[in-house]
């Protein structure tokens, strides 16, 4: 009787387990089922992008922020904001640098919003885009995209080191 009530224990964990990884793997990524749901993929990253980059301080830089709709509806009337963090310079906070509003980007489509900004002190900044209004919007939780970039002055380099460590055994 034992192995019957504990082998028919071991078939539900199983089978409940299962199910759950079922549902992961046909939910996948975070994905709106219905109605329009403009976002940040990635969190940002390959979403906004400075040029130049790093970016000069006292010159211009031109800033494209893409947004996708992951909805299976059009997405009308997407207000995007994009600020920036000097972090310990201005000590002011989230600085905006604007708003714009793309009329409509088609389900599962995307939007360029080119915004342009000079950047006046050297140091390392974040970027911020929100989508911070839409008509149609069924996961807010994807309206926020975030980047690192450098800000530097006119004639400077810029370079990051990042270590690497042959953990194998053979020369690399």
């Amino acid at each position: 009787m034992k192995r019957t009530s504990d082998a028919s224990a071991m078939a539900r964990c199983i089978g409940t387990t299962l199910g759950l990884v079922l549902l992961l793997l046909i939910m996948g990524a975070p994905r709106a089922w219905a109605g329009a749901d403009p976002a940040f993929s990635f969190y940002g990253y390959g979403k906004i992008v400075p040029v130049p980059n790093p970016a000069i301080a006292g010159e211009t830089t031109t800033i494209t922020v893409k947004v996708d709709n992951l909805g299976d509806t059009a997405a009308t009337n997407v207000d995007v904001q994009l600020s920036f963090n000097d972090w310990g310079v201005t000590f002011m906070g989230w600085q905006p640098i604007g708003t714009q509003t793309v009329s409509t980007i088609a389900a599962g489509g995307t939007a360029d919003v080119v915004f342009t900004y000079v950047f006046e002190n050297r140091t390392h900044t974040c970027l911020e885009a929100l989508i911070t209004g839409a008509d149609e919007d069924t996961d807010p939780n994807n309206d926020r995209g975030q980047i690192n970039m450098e800000v530097i002055n006119s004639g400077e380099t810029f370079g990051y080191n990042v270590p690497i460590v042959n953990h194998g055994e053979g020369d690399l």
